[in-house]
């Protein structure tokens, strides 16, 4: 039973390592493992976790800044597609 438990955990902090190098390249992933798990395995605390995914760099600020423009500028008439290439023109 205890190495029952103790392989249990060992796959458990394998997975959530995996997850880890995931969220830090930024990649999509399922969260098979509660955020408690992952930061006690981390040793960090959650709170860090969520400062970091809700901190935006600053070429998404002035991606999201340019979109806004160019939505604006179309009279709010733009969709995704139209945006998409007046985006492409700027470059």
């Amino acid at each position: 039973m205890k190495l029952h438990k103790e392989n249990q955990r060992l796959l458990m902090k394998n997975d959530i390592l995996k997850q880890a190098v995931l969220i830090m390249f930024k990649s999509r992933c399922d969260w098979s493992q509660p955020m408690s798990a992952m930061s006690k395995v981390l040793e960090i605390a959650r709170s860090t976790y969520y400062y970091e995914a809700k901190r935006k760099t600053t070429s998404d600020r002035k991606l999201n800044e340019t979109i806004i423009r160019i939505f604006k500028a179309s009279r709010n008439i733009y969709g995704t597609r139209k945006i998409k290439v007046e985006l492409k023109k700027e470059d």
